[in-house]
């Protein structure tokens, strides 16, 4: 497929089974190929894109055309499917997750321990986390969920620690486990308990092949860094300004505009392309996502809580291996800003060097069926006056393929270089609080990273993610994070002060599910603008509805 209109780009290996990228394509990405082919013909003939006025016609066939490319990523998830069992698919998949957000409903036995769970995370009390966990196996206590979507609801219920396992059997199923036990104290190293925390998920996300994620991944990045040679109807569009940026946006707003509307009501995107894009091999992606002060005007309990942390915390973090950096995102809590920085050529990260894209560190066309790479994060914490520092904090990560999915294994094994400045209220210098404290603030910190990264033995806390597909119909996302907690009065009484600042009350947990709800909303609205372009799509004939869109004879 063409990757102006798909940025899809078949790599070796990537299709699951040894016949899968020979199959023929289903309905709609036949459709979307002969699209592909059609913009591209066009293209080459020199129509190009001039913009002065549309006719409605046109500007009809236009948005019919940009909606189908729009919506062609999120579509390419269901695979090898006739295209209106993936639009159900993708329904299905919006509404159990906005049911999630929104309607989540309890067990009585679950809302019996749920307050007295979440003051003990506030607090940091792993001994009263611990004493709260209900079910008892040996010297673990656990709690285990399963999830389960019904009518217009998510029921959550309790199941045996055993049952965690059990096979899930619809699109939206999950089974959760938190789970502890006391761990030996060793005659040396920091004071205090022990306690070893494992964190489980799965969840039945249905019949999506790996595969296919990858080639939706691959879409989306090239729709984020490219246009298609069609012209953008400009008349009542969300986004103004020229260039590529604009362009970018304008294409897209016709597939999303529903989303568009909900989220320029809350802020903005000021930059999807770097300046040095236009001189470079590859593009140069700068998203950057501001929120503005229409957030507070519609969702104010959610600007109430990012107000309580604005400046509290800070974070980069860098994706890097030996063929260079793959990633940078930057989260600026005082600007209220999101940067991800990266360079695509075709859909594909590409690793950089000095700010120079490497295009000769990949080959598309080769099978990535194992990755070794570094997670490298730089945190700021400041409140009362003090600053905390936690530099070059690495997670080694490995990425291996399998025949039915992919799994990714995470180890923290390496403590982050800690310092710490500023001055306590305003006014008594750090140096001075330390004086009166057994152990000193950058001490504390120390200590509990050196029992975090010295889990499992010196192996490392784990975080692992994994995709698996069990049968023709589903497959399971996996989730798993394991580690050894130190537990004494310091570090409850630090990581406190950190939780009562992150965690939002229950307020500010409303308003969240409200603005995402109505995210959620937003897109299903717009799926039924993607049944409508698929349908003005069977009347016209892609061929036609292209050359409507890229009528020279107009004027623009």
């Amino acid at each position: 497929m063409n990757a102006a209109l798909s940025g899809s780009v078949t790599r070796k290996g990537d299709q699951s089974g040894d016949d899968s990228g020979r199959r023929d394509r289903s309905t709609w990405m036949r459709r979307a190929t002969r699209l592909a082919i059609c913009v591209f013909g066009l293209a080459l003939l020199g129509l190009a894109p001039a913009a002065l006025a549309m006719t409605p016609a046109r500007k009809a066939a236009c948005d019919t055309v940009l909606t189908l490319r729009g919506w062609h990523p999120p579509l390419a998830l269901a695979g090898d499917v006739p295209e209106t069992q993936a639009v159900s698919l993708l329904r299905d998949h919006l509404n159990w997750q906005r049911n999630v957000v929104t309607a989540t409903r309890l067990d009585p036995d679950v809302d019996a321990v749920r307050a007295a769970l979440w003051d003990a995370v506030r607090d940091f009390n792993l001994s009263g986390l611990y004493r709260t966990l209900p079910t008892e196996d040996g010297d673990w206590r656990a709690l285990t969920l399963q999830g389960r979507p019904a009518s217009s609801a998510y029921r959550v219920s309790r199941i045996a620690p055993d049952a965690f396992d059990q096979p899930l059997g619809a699109l939206g199923e999950t089974t959760s486990q938190l789970s502890m036990r006391p761990g030996v104290v060793p005659p040396e190293g920091p004071a205090g308990d022990r306690y070893k925390v494992r964190a489980r998920m799965r969840a039945d996300i249905g019949p999506i092949e790996w595969a296919n994620v990858l080639e939706a991944a691959w879409m989306s990045l090239d729709h984020l860094t490219t246009t298609a040679p069609l012209p953008a109807p400009s008349g009542g569009g969300f986004f103004g300004g020229t260039g590529s940026d604009a362009e970018i946006l304008l294409q897209l707003q016709p597939a999303f505009p529903n989303f568009f509307r909900w989220y320029l009501g809350i802020s903005n995107i000021p930059d999807i392309l770097a300046p040095d894009s236009a001189r470079s091999p590859a593009e140069h992606l700068h998203l950057v996502v501001q929120l503005d002060q229409g957030l507070r005007e519609h969702y104010p309990r959610v600007a109430d809580y990012l107000e309580q942390i604005k400046g509290f915390i800070s974070a980069q973090v860098s994706i890097e291996n030996d063929a260079g950096r793959w990633l940078d995102i930057d989260l600026d809590s005082v600007q209220q800003r999101l940067v991800v920085d990266a360079w695509v050529k075709d859909g594909h990260l590409v690793p950089s060097r000095d700010g120079t894209p490497r295009l000769d560190a990949i080959d598309p066309a080769e099978t990535l069926d194992h990755l070794s790479y570094q997670s490298v994060a730089d945190i700021k914490l400041k409140a009362l006056g003090v600053t905390v520092r936690l530099d070059q904090w690495p997670i080694d990560w490995t990425y291996r393929r399998s025949n039915d999915g992919a799994t990714y294994d995470g180890r923290i094994v390496t403590q982050p270089k800690v310092s710490v400045g500023g001055a306590a209220l305003g006014f008594i210098p750090t140096g001075v609080v330390d004086a009166v404290i057994p152990n000193n603030i950058e001490g504390i910190v120390n200590d509990f990273m050196q029992v975090l990264t010295q889990s499992n033995g010196g192996a490392g806390a784990k975080l692992d993610v994994s995709f698996e597909q069990v049968s023709q119909d589903s497959s399971l996302l996996s989730v798993a994070a394991d580690g050894d907690m130190l537990d004494n009065f310091f570090v409850r009484f630090a990581v406190s002060l950190i939780n009562k600042r992150v965690l939002p009350d229950s307020a500010q947990v409303e308003g969240l599910k409200r603005l995402i709800g109505a995210g959620l909303d937003a897109l299903t609205d717009d799926l039924d603008i993607l049944v409508a372009a698929q349908h003005g799509m069977r009347g016209a004939g892609l061929t036609e509805l292209v050359a409507q869109c890229r009528d020279a004879s107009s004027t623009w």
